[in-house]
């Protein structure tokens, strides 16, 4: 009985975050109609849309997915200030850089830390110790750090000697690679259940934070480690959109299939380019500009990626199992 209780109570917690992601969704719709008239040249305006999307929609939408029944203390608090704190993150992008968005951003900051108390949770529960459930609890723990690093580009101070776009790019960073990449990376791996997908998992949860790493160095005068973390990166992202064709092939209606194998492509695609801007910073060619790589690579992996490979989970007979 306890258990059928248990049951029901996360599949409640899971129309819960559905109904939150088709909510933030609107809201998100409103914030491209309210912020996209005053897009800049830099493309920071941009970037800040695409973060958004994230905290509104694909994050609850991925969190429906990975059923947090292991960690009932914090669920219904996160479930239930998960939209407000999305709802005043894109109120802190409506106005300048400072004293006042950093006070609406840290709801949002909150909630991320919260987020990674539920992922810290799961690291006590010894079933949880899969490369699979791994990978979900690394995602949850990293978007913390992309909640840090959008209230400093909301602060508008800098960060650890950075300056925009850099920190503002640093927290969607975290909100795409570190949260959405690496739970997508998870779900897969639950249903492939063999060395290529163990290999994606553990590959995934060193890359996302080794580019950070990486990019700080090279900002001391250190560039190579940022080249070979995005090596690194890439090929984990390659390894990735493989998995994502694989259960393109395997799921059992057109439109997951579909959705499986767009979301690869794209992966493949974002990967490439972020390979290319890499290499041209390192040997100062500069063929992509960060402006184009918020064009292209970001709008790829948002739209191409990150969107698709959560809905073709949703949209399969079995979603998430």
């Amino acid at each position: 009985m306890a258990t059928l209780t248990s049951t029901a109570a996360t599949k409640d917690l899971n129309r819960s975050w559905l109904r939150a992601s088709a909510l933030g969704a609107i809201v998100w719709t409103a914030a491209v109609a309210l912020l996209g008239p005053g897009l800049d040249s830099d493309g920071r305006t941009l970037a800040g849309i695409q973060l958004l999307l994230s905290p509104l929609a694909l994050l609850p939408l991925a969190v429906a997915l990975i059923r947090l029944d292991s960690a009932t203390r914090f669920g219904r608090i996160t479930v239930w200030s998960q939209l407000p704190a999305a709802v005043l993150l894109v109120a802190a992008f409506a106005v300048p850089a400072g004293s006042l968005a950093a006070v609406l951003t840290a709801p949002w900051l909150a909630f991320t830390l919260l987020l990674a108390l539920v992922g810290l949770a799961r690291l006590t529960e010894r079933q949880l110790w899969t490369h699979a459930e791994l990978a979900v609890t690394a995602g949850l723990i990293y978007v913390a750090v992309g909640g840090a690093w959008t209230f400093a580009s909301r602060l508008g101070r800098g960060f650890l000697g950075f300056e925009e776009p850099i920190v503002l790019l640093t927290g969607a960073h975290f909100h795409y690679a570190g949260l959405l990449l690496l739970i997508l990376t998870g779900l897969g791996a639950r249903q492939l259940r063999d060395a290529m997908a163990k290999v994606a998992c553990i590959a995934v949860i060193i890359s996302v934070p080794a580019v950070a790493v990486g990019i700080t160095l090279a900002a001391q005068g250190m560039p190579l480690p940022e080249l070979l973390a995005a090596i690194v990166m890439t090929v984990t992202g390659f390894i990735i959109a493989t998995l994502q064709f694989r259960l393109a092939r395997r799921a059992k209606s057109p439109l997951p299939s579909i959705l499986f194998a767009l979301s690869g492509i794209s992966l493949f695609a974002g990967m490439a380019l972020g390979a290319a801007y890499a290499l041209g910073h390192y040997t100062h060619a500069d063929w992509l500009t960060i402006p184009q790589m918020i064009r292209y690579h970001a709008v790829i992996n948002v739209f191409g990626f990150a969107l698709p490979g959560l809905l073709a989970w949703h949209t399969s007979p079995e979603p998430g199992a």
